[in-house]
This record gives C-alpha cells, structure tokens and sequence, in this order.
C-alpha cells in the first residue's frame, strides 16, 4: 500500500502549467529524490504532497496516519546556537511530547487509574510514533557524526 498518492495532478500559476497531469506514488521503504532546475516545480510538487497548495485538479491521497513535512529553502537558525541545539530547537514538539510523555507516566505511577493520564499518554505515544522518535537523541548524534558537525 502507498504512504501517499498524487493522481491526475495538475497545477498551474497564470498561464505556466507547473504539474500536468503528474502521476506519483511513495511506498513504505522508499528513498525519494526531486531533482530539476529553479523554478521548474520542485517546491510546488512537494507543497501539493503536503496540502499546503491545493491543486487545480487530480487528488493527494495520503495513508491515515503518516504526516509529511517540508524543511524550508531558507532557515533562519540562531548564530549563538550549536548545530545540535539549533535541531533540538526545531524539534522541540517531539522532545516537548517526550518530556509531556515522561511526567505522566511518573504521575501514572501515583494515580494508576486515572483515565485522562491514560488517554494523554496514549496521544503522545501516537505522536512519537508517527514522528518515529523515541531515539531521536541517538539520531541526531548519529546524523551529526556523518556530516562531521558533532564538534559545531
């Protein structure tokens, strides 16, 4: 089953018809590269994938479940920061419900019946697991080690 499908998608801005007609599947294991001169459609593709940009005609059919997200062209990071500490601050939805995930889980312990513990846990752990995050420390470290930048 696809993650997310782009059918019979077209869009166009005044008169330059950026998608037409474009087909596109993404399957669960898939590596996806979008690769094209400026100006040619690359950002608007992906900005359709995510619903940001709703598209003239055809569909965007995503599976339940499975957010997509789209890093910006142009990132305004705080100088003062270190690598590390400026991906932890765009990240900081996941180490908040990580954090939100551990306090409740200690007042779970206090209050093992208390309902709305149990149902706010189990939001977060939808969230983590859809941001596949329950490593994201080892991940980052891992990511900054091969590109060198653990010492930046």
């Amino acid at each position: 089953m696809a993650l997310i499908d782009l059918i019979e998608a077209s869009k166009k801005f005044g008169d330059k018809i950026v998608l037409n007609e474009v087909n596109f599947s993404a399957n669960e294991g898939e590596k996806i590269a979008i690769i094209g001169k400026n100006g040619e459609g690359k950002s608007t593709f992906l900005k359709t994938l995510l619903g940001a940009l709703p598209l003239d005609s055809g569909r965007v059919i995503r599976q339940n479940g499975k957010s997509i997200a789209m890093l910006s062209q142009t990132v305004d990071f705080n100088a003062n920061l270190s690598v590390k500490e400026a991906i932890k601050q765009e990240l900081a939805e996941i180490y908040n419900a990580l954090e939100e995930y551990e306090t409740l889980h200690k007042k779970l312990e206090e209050d093992p019946s208390n309902k709305d513990y149990l149902k706010k846990i189990d939001t977060l752990m939808t969230l983590i697991d859809s941001k596949d995050a329950w490593n994201i420390e080892s991940k980052i470290i891992r990511v900054l080690k091969e590109f060198s930048l653990l010492e930046y």
